[in-house]
């Protein structure tokens, strides 16, 4: 279950990764928001599980394709 405070903590991480050398990436509770809101500050990837991909009704190829189609917001 994502807890609303750990957006801030994900937050500072992004703005720390370039200085420190290391990758951040979201594994759990990963939902279409949170990738629109987290990509395009710099989110290094995304672990897709259940509530993205698996048990959907349909084949993972197909969802794969939905997600990489998603539209991130613009920054401006």
């Amino acid at each position: 279950m994502y807890l609303p405070y750990v957006g801030k903590k994900i937050e500072r991480l992004l703005l720390m990764k370039e200085e420190m050398g290391f990758k951040v990436y979201w594994d759990g509770a990963c939902g279409p928001d949170k990738i629109q809101k987290f990509a395009p500050m710099g989110m290094d990837g995304f672990v897709l599980g259940t509530t993205m991909l698996f048990g959907k009704g349909r084949p993972y190829g197909e969802v794969i394709r939905e997600i990489q189609g998603m539209r991130m917001p613009s920054n401006s």
